[in-house]
């Protein structure tokens, strides 16, 4: 008789569910992967190539980023999954295609450069600490610079039409590197597979029309953000020296990538002035008084959007985290509300950095004065008329 196990004595796996186990395991890692933007080469073919050993290293090395996401798309999913992704790309192509989601896109973003500068003049005005004047200056110089190089301003288009090696992006318009048309999300290399690339560039036109637009007013951002970062640390270092300043400021402009710090601080200008930011997380405790990062209320629900196998919240909520990064602009230049706004809030506080105070200190004040401005001018009648004299 077979000796019996002793009592709690695991069970040795077999090496089918081994193999099991560990194919899960890469699945898992391979859609956690794939879901981010930040996607790398090297990445991609080292799934391909565990998946499909025909084809070379040499003919994936010269394919983008979008062509080898398409491959590990149809390497990893039904025909069923990507027929659903391909189903909805169509859908928010097509609700991308009117002429007015491109009007209000334009709109918003060229009222978030006005408010900027305006903001930026406030504080120069009345902080009376590191924001200065000069800088508001600086800033105002920088876009008028940007907007009066149409050369330039079509460069950045066109970089943007590619799509590729952009930064953040309104990644709820659709992802950066995905197509599920493509013919390499279909396997497709010869004549149909022509035929898929043509439907997917129609396709796509106006998503790729949309972020183009982006990085043109991104470009605009940041090219006015070097001029003003440049000067604030020129006149920082210079400790009230102007010829000083205007020496150092000449040298920081001329090499400006060399500074990693103002580098960071145009690129989260330009994507907060462009609504392409990253939705909030913030710093927290556990239980054992620990700091720990935790995820704001709208990252977790646009997580759980993302989580739908089936693609109908999608259809129901084609967009989320452009309008949340509107919602949140508009909530911190409110008045009342932005009593509760965490992050102005934290930039209120006395342990923020100089300059992030007083722009927000700035920030509240020009809000009250705009609501202000607004409230006294339709309660005299000037917006929606006077009411009835008799």
């Amino acid at each position: 008789a077979p000796k019996p196990k002793e009592k709690g004595t695991p069970r040795v796996k077999t090496e089918r569910e081994l193999n099991l186990i560990e194919k899960i395991r890469r699945q898992k890692f391979r859609l956690n992967m794939l879901k981010g933007d930040n996607l790398k080469k090297d990445d991609l073919i080292g799934i391909i190539k565990r998946e499909d050993l025909e084809t070379s290293v040499d003919i994936l090395q010269n394919e983008s980023l979008k062509q080898l996401k398409g491959r590990v798309n149809y390497l990893t999913k039904s025909a069923v999954a990507r027929t659903k992704d391909a189903a909805l790309q169509i859908y928010i192509n097509g609700l991308l295609s009117t002429l007015k989601t491109f009007a209000v896109n334009g709109v918003g973003n060229s009222s978030a450069i006005v408010f900027n500068m305006a903001e930026t003049f406030y504080a120069g005005a009345t902080s009376g600490g590191v924001i200065t004047t000069r800088e508001a200056r600086e800033l105002a110089s920088g876009y008028m610079e940007q907007l009066s190089s149409l050369s330039d301003l079509w460069s950045l288009f066109k970089k943007g039409m590619d799509i590729e090696g952009s930064g953040a992006v309104k990644t709820d318009y659709g992802r950066v590197y995905d197509s599920a048309i493509t013919k390499e999300n279909w396997g497709q290399y010869g004549v149909l597979g022509q035929g898929l690339d043509f439907a997917a560039n129609i396709v796509d036109f106006p998503k790729r029309l949309m972020l183009a637009s982006d990085e043109v007013f991104k470009g605009i951002t940041y090219g006015a953000e070097k001029r003003r970062l440049a000067w604030r640390k020129a006149w920082q270092e210079a400790d009230g020296d102007l010829d000083a300043a205007e020496e150092l400021y000449k040298d920081i402009l001329s090499d400006f990538e060399a500074h990693p710090d103002l580098v960071e601080l145009a690129d989260i200008s330009k994507a907060k002035n462009t609504y392409t930011n990253k939705l909030p997380s913030y710093l927290s405790q556990d239980t054992f008084g620990n700091p720990t990062v935790k995820r704001g209320l709208a990252l977790t629900i646009k997580d759980a959007l993302d989580l739908d196998p089936t693609g109908i919240v999608r259809i129901h909520v084609p967009f989320f985290q452009t309008p949340a990064n509107l919602l949140s602009y508009q909530f911190e230049r409110t008045p009342f509300l932005n009593k509760i706004h965490r992050g102005l809030q934290e930039e209120l506080s006395e342990s923020a950095p100089d300059h992030v105070r007083e722009l927000a200190e700035a920030r509240v004040s020009m809000s009250n004065l705009v609501f202000g401005s607004m409230f006294t001018y339709a309660m005299a009648g000037n917006i929606t008329g006077p009411p009835p004299t008799d």
